[in-house]
């Protein structure tokens, strides 16, 4: 008696739960459209309030810089070690400029580039015997020994922290750099170098805080390490920034700033490990539109 009671219960009422259950759902996904179709609105209403802002720094270091070589023949054999500065005679001391270009696109996204150059050379006389790549070069022998390196990094910026006074964001980008270290001598119709390409992914970080409505902190944190059996990598930049700013678009620079790489990689029959390193202070200027 009481199934059929139940029975009956369900085949009246069923329906009507099933109905119920549908409004719920239409009720629901009716307040997830209008929640959506708010933050739609939200975001757009930040997109055309939010002016394009493009900002350029451009920096002068006096860097130190420290860079050595070395060869590694089959079964880890050593074969040289050289000390650019020491032994080849390259300045250990020289004006680094570089750049860096933002721009924030809409309130959460922008472009995010880097870029720097540096070419040393010195003809040295050698004050000991040195082997590169497989040649010994003789004590006294008159060298031009130079080192070459570009970097550009280039990539998507998004913006985390978009306070007016305060900004913060993380950047993933392709970092390409090329380094060539070689030696020449016209007299001993020497020409040898080992060249460093890399194009790889680098992630970091930038931050601005504004104290003052003329003075600003900022900087920037960039890094990537990779290790694969013929070929490893680690970059490091950073950099801090005090920007004093006499007018609303124009900014006065002072701060520091490091860059270094760590590579190894297949050059003719050797393994070649490069470390190169500067850091030092700099002054700028930045502009902001």
């Amino acid at each position: 008696m009481i199934d059929k009671i139940t029975a009956l219960f369900c085949l009246l009422f069923w329906p009507l739960f099933i109905a119920a259950q549908n409004t719920t759902s239409i009720d629901s996904t009716g307040l997830d459209k209008k929640a959506r179709e708010i933050r739609k609105e939200q975001r757009q209403l930040a997109r055309e309030q939010f002016s394009q802002q493009f900002i350029i720094s451009l920096y002068a270091a006096n860097a130190f810089i420290n860079s050595s070589i070395r060869f590694e023949g089959p079964n880890s054999i050593l074969s040289a070690q050289i000390d650019l500065e020491k032994h080849l005679g390259l300045s250990d001391n020289k004006m680094v400029y570089n750049g860096i270009f933002i721009y924030r696109i809409t309130p959460r996204s922008g472009i995010n580039v880097m870029y720097y150059k540096l070419n040393r050379r010195r003809d040295h006389i050698l004050d000991r015997d040195i082997i590169f790549l497989g040649d010994t070069l003789k004590k006294g022998q008159v060298i031009g020994g130079y080192l070459n390196t570009s970097i550009v990094s280039f990539g998507y910026l998004l913006s985390i922290l978009t306070e007016d006074k305060a900004f913060f964001g993380a950047f993933v980008n392709i970092y390409i750099a090329k380094i060539t270290a070689g030696v020449n001598s016209e007299l001993f119709n020497l020409r040898r170098s080992a060249r460093y390409n890399a194009a790889t992914p680098n992630f970091g970080i930038v931050a601005s805080f504004e104290l003052k409505k003329w003075l600003s902190i900022s900087g920037g944190i960039g890094i990537f390490f990779m290790n694969t059996r013929y070929w490893s990598a680690t970059f490091h930049d950073l950099q801090i920034m005090a920007n004093l700013y006499p007018t609303k678009w124009l900014g006065l620079s002072i701060g520091y700033q490091v860059f270094d790489v760590k590579g190894s990689f297949p050059e003719e029959k050797f393994t070649t490990y490069i470390n190169y390193n500067i850091r030092g202070p700099a002054v700028g200027l930045k502009f902001r539109f």
